[in-house]
Parts: structure tokens; sequence; C-alpha cells
């Protein structure tokens, strides 16, 4: 199953508030299931930080991060709510956001729209009674000025990659951290994340990108 979910795409997009967004810009990246990203995550996500340890990426530097969390009862379903946060997370940043220019004040924005990232890997913990969702981007939006470069028009849609373009989205191969770094997970997914919750977390990132 972790050879699928690295070349897994969604066949929808969307557009931000007030028609900002990835659905007129000119070359925004299909970001795709890194299972090395996710170990390191996983790692990071220990103790539930509201600030976590970035590890570096080889090749990349260190990445960047979203975190949400709600306080939950044993028996709900852990992946409806990772849904739930994860969208919120888009929808609340997106409506702060004015334009394509990286706001200080909005990193989360930045973060989950940043058209350099072609790798990202979320993981989940619980600490009493506190979900924790933690994400990790293989490049750190505060690095670059811009999260995105817009269009003119719908016509400047993947002008970049025109053959290739797929859903208003512009697919990239996966970065190639699992041939930089260890990773028993890539190989075999041997932990207690469930591909249902990665399926979700990948398919909610894609569809807003």
């Amino acid at each position: 199953m972790c050879g699928t979910l690295r070349i897994y795409r969604l066949s929808e997009t969307t557009r931000l508030p007030n028609g900002r967004g990835s659905g007129g810009d000119a070359a925004v990246k299909y970001v795709n299931w890194d299972c090395s990203i996710e170990e390191m995550a996983d790692n990071a996500a220990q103790g539930c930080p509201e600030v976590p340890t970035q590890p570096h990426l080889p090749g990349y530097g260190y990445p960047g991060f979203t975190t949400a969390s709600k306080t939950v009862k044993a028996s709900e379903d852990y992946t409806a709510i990772a849904e739930q946060l994860i969208k919120k997370l888009w929808k609340d940043s997106a409506s702060k956001q004015i334009n394509n220019i990286k706001q200080n004040d909005n990193p989360y924005f930045a973060q989950m729209a940043l058209d350099k990232s072609s790798g990202f890997a979320c993981t989940q913990q619980m600490c009493g009674k506190k979900y924790y969702l933690l994400c990790f981007y293989q490049r750190d939006a505060r690095g670059w000025p811009k999260v995105y470069e817009p269009g003119n028009s719908d016509a400047d849609i993947c002008n970049r990659c025109r053959q290739n373009c797929t859903d208003s989205l512009c697919p990239y191969p996966l970065s190639p951290l699992a041939d930089k770094t260890s990773s028993d997970v890539c190989k075999g997914c041997s932990k207690d994340l469930k591909d249902d919750f990665r399926l979700t977390a990948l398919h909610i990132h894609n569809y807003y990108r």
C-alpha cells in the first residue's frame, strides 16, 4: 500500500475564497505522500508539542509544519477528526489571505498552499484526551516570499506543465527523501497509522491546492 500512496492523485480541485488560489495558478504541484517525512513527523509528534522539533531533510533543509488539536472522546473516529481539523486549518487561513504574497501572520496558509512543495505527510497522537495532528511539508514556506505564482486568467492554468496538467495541478515525481534517509515506515508501513488516515489527509491537501 505504501507504493500506492506515493503516486496517489486526486481528481478534484477548487479555488480559494474570492477567486484567489491555485485554480488559476501557473504551476501548482500535486503533493505526494512521503513515507520518510511521515516517519519524521511521527517522531516529532511525541508529547504533542505546540511547536515540534523540525528534523533536517537531506537536500531540502528543515520542513514546514502545521499542527492542530482537539479534545475528543475515546470512541470517536480519529480519521474523521483529522479531516475536520485539516479542513478548518485551510478554510480559516484562506479566509485571511489577501493575495499570493506570504503573510507572516498567516503561516499555515502559506505552508499548505506553497507551490514549491511536492512531498508531505501527517501523523496523529493522543495526549490524554487531546487528539493532536502534525503535518510536515518538504519545503518551509518561510523561505519563500510568494506562496504561488498567479496566472492572469484561466488560460494560464498549468502553463508550465501544459501536457501533463491534471485537474489544474502539475504532477511532479515524489521528492527523493526515501532514497536519502532510512525509513522502516516506507518499507512496510508497520505502524499504527491507518491508510484511511493517510488517504484522507492526502485527498484534502490536493483538493484545496
